[in-house]
């Protein structure tokens, strides 16, 4: 196959009040003009899971003749509350629930069945696979003092606040949505983007992934950003991480109580030689499964897979 990319930021926009007008204006014009000229490509990637969402959206609403295979790269729905959840619920069922879909790759396994139970969609229309991400080892490390978390999806710094107030902890978030007011030992820095946010990452002592909804797919590439650093995880149980953390090896899963991030961050604290072993071994095991060169040999996999089972 002879593979091209096509693409536009979506994500960046120089006026901060319009960024999400020009996300949404991405999502559905980028997708459009790909539609357009669809009859040019046999197999579709879409990585941005709304441009190739929107793609068939575009398909079904035209009901134009299926032209090409369409992989949908993580896949990940979120649900909402009130009408406009119910329009959101209503909008993403139609997309997913039609033809011109062939395969929706999802992060981990759990939430595959979460999907074919909401949409009432067969469980082959979906692939698992896990991710993988470039490498940033050149950044310095060390073993600093504070903890770290990062991420916008499905976080609950709130919650992870809470649980380390009083405890000592001093705590580094790297978030442009969340805003609190100030708290002894917690920092919010709202500008930490790529090199930045990988230097305060090599620099902490562990990372933390508090996870909001337990169903919702998220903080995967976090964990996989602090494996390669060696930095030790403490998450919150979901269904998103037990693909990724090897409980007691690379970092611990826990309960979303203030025991459990307390007692995780506290047995690393007191257990020096248990820290060491978890720092080395995450290093090996991200180096031996989840770069990205070995994430684009599974789904090399998965697209070979959809065009043998459609030819």
């Amino acid at each position: 196959m002879t593979w091209s990319q096509e693409g536009v930021v979506a994500n960046t926009f120089p006026v901060a009040s319009l960024k999400n007008l020009w996300r949404l204006w991405c999502y559905f014009t980028f997708p459009f003009l790909v539609f357009l000229r669809r009859r040019r490509y046999a197999n579709v990637v879409a990585w941005q899971q709304f441009y190739g969402l929107n793609f068939a959206f575009f398909s079904r609403l035209f009901h134009a003749r299926k032209t090409c295979n369409l992989l949908i790269m993580t896949f990940i729905y979120i649900p909402r509350g009130g009408a406009i959840g119910r329009i959101y619920h209503s909008y993403m069922k139609y997309i997913v629930t039609s033809r011109y879909i062939d395969k929706l790759v999802c992060f981990s396994r759990k939430e595959i069945d979460y999907y074919c139970d909401l949409f009432g969609l067969p469980a082959d229309k979906f692939a698992f696979t896990h991710l993988g991400i470039d490498s940033c080892r050149a950044v310095k490390t060390e073993k600093g003092d504070y903890i770290f978390s990062t991420g916008r999806s499905n976080r609950d710094y709130d919650f992870l606040v809470q649980s380390l107030k009083g405890s000592g902890e001093r705590l580094l978030i790297a978030c442009d949505g969340y805003h609190t007011d100030d708290t002894e030992g917690v920092t919010v820095d709202r500008h930490s983007f790529g090199e930045k946010m990988r230097r305060q990452m090599a620099g902490c002592f562990c990372v933390v992934v508090p996870l909001k909804n337990p169903q919702v797919s998220a903080g995967q590439l976090v964990i996989l950003q602090a494996m390669e650093l060696g930095k030790p995880v403490v998450a919150t149980a979901s269904d998103g991480v037990s693909d990724y953390i090897e409980e007691g090896k690379t970092g611990f899963i826990v309960e979303k109580s203030k025991a459990g991030i307390v007692q995780a961050i506290d047995r690393l604290r007191r257990d020096d030689k248990l820290y060491t072993a978890m720092s080395k071994y995450a290093v090996k095991r991200f180096q031996e499964g989840y770069s990205t060169k070995a994430m684009g040999e599974r789904i090399g996999a998965v697209v070979n897979e959809v065009v043998k089972h459609n030819n």
